[in-house]
């Protein structure tokens, strides 16, 4: 499985990009994915389904290492 990784200049335009990749692509994304912290910090919306809440926190144990 090959992942596409998508950096946006601020949250509102990666917001956009994700709901658009969404519905239109009807893609699975995970995020918004945050960089730079000590611990690792994510984001999810009010309508997410279990499967994102899965798959982001996986995601932020990876990252905690």
């Amino acid at each position: 499985m090959s992942a596409t990784v998508l950096i946006f200049p601020d949250l509102d335009a990666g917001n956009i990009a994700y709901k658009l990749n969404q519905m239109l692509a009807n893609a699975s994304d995970s995020g918004p994915i945050v960089k730079g912290f000590r611990l690792p910090v994510n984001d999810l919306s009010r309508g997410c389904s279990v499967c994102d809440i899965v798959d982001v926190t996986a995601i932020a144990m990876l990252m905690k290492g």
